[in-house]
């Protein structure tokens, strides 16, 4: 397993079906497919990962979660705005409370959830279960996808 993490990025090795949990009270998450075995997770601000969240490397996994009351942990007051490169098969769950999710040609398991904020899924298959309160939604997939929606007061695009 390789881990390194220097300043405002993070690459993990997760395998090519691995996991990446991500919970952020609010900010931006953009997830990008790629090939290979290891997730490579930056901050846009160039701030510590470890200082906005819990940080938990596991052998196949990676999670960053914001702390129990939903707050980043030390944020300096600007929301995350996070850039992740990702195995194309990986399964991937991201809970935001006032959050913008990108996801881009991803093909595994994917759950997606966000109280307030905008998700954009380009390029998706496999399964993709979305729950999402308010903000808009718009997919498209390639290839074979099986796809679960609730949604509240929100406007919904797929193609």
């Amino acid at each position: 397993m390789t881990t390194a993490s220097t300043g405002a990025s993070l690459d993990h090795d997760i395998g090519f079906a691995g996991l990446l949990s991500i919970r952020l009270a609010d900010g931006r998450a953009r997830l990008r497919a790629t090939d290979g075995t290891t997730v490579r997770i930056r901050d846009s601000h160039g701030r510590e990962l470890s200082d906005m969240f819990a940080v938990d490397l596991g052998d196949g996994s990676v999670s960053l979660h914001a702390d129990k009351r939903g707050r980043h942990w030390h944020g300096g007051g600007q929301s995350p705005d996070l850039e992740i490169d990702i195995p194309r098969a990986a399964t991937v769950v991201i809970e935001g409370g006032s959050a913008d999710i990108e996801a881009d040609g991803l093909v595994g398991d994917q759950r997606y959830r966000t109280a307030s904020g905008d998700m954009s899924l380009r390029a998706v298959s496999g399964r993709v279960a979305i729950d999402a309160v308010s903000g808009d939604v718009d997919m498209s997939a390639t290839g074979e996808t099986a796809v679960t929606i609730k949604t509240v007061s929100v406007k919904e695009t797929a193609k």
